[in-house]
């Protein structure tokens, strides 16, 4: 809806980094004016995790193994 690509925040690390909606999505959607997406690269690298938090609660989250391939 967007077109978000986001700015991580500073203080990330290696393995994670985190993106405060902008204005200009706190404008278009007011409610998602605290939203904050995270990406986190487990220290084992077996798993990515794709998280939404909205006033620091969780929204969403989506983990992917990576140590299963993809099928074709």
């Amino acid at each position: 809806m967007t077109m978000y690509g986001g700015y991580a925040k500073s203080g990330g690390t290696l393995y994670s980094q985190s993106y405060p909606a902008d204005d200009y999505t706190a404008k278009l959607i007011p409610a998602a004016a605290t939203n904050e997406w995270s990406t986190v690269l487990s220290e084992d690298r077996k798993t990515f995790s794709y998280i939404l938090k909205r006033d620091g609660q969780l929204r969403f989250q989506a983990d992917f193994d990576l140590t299963k391939p993809l099928s074709q």
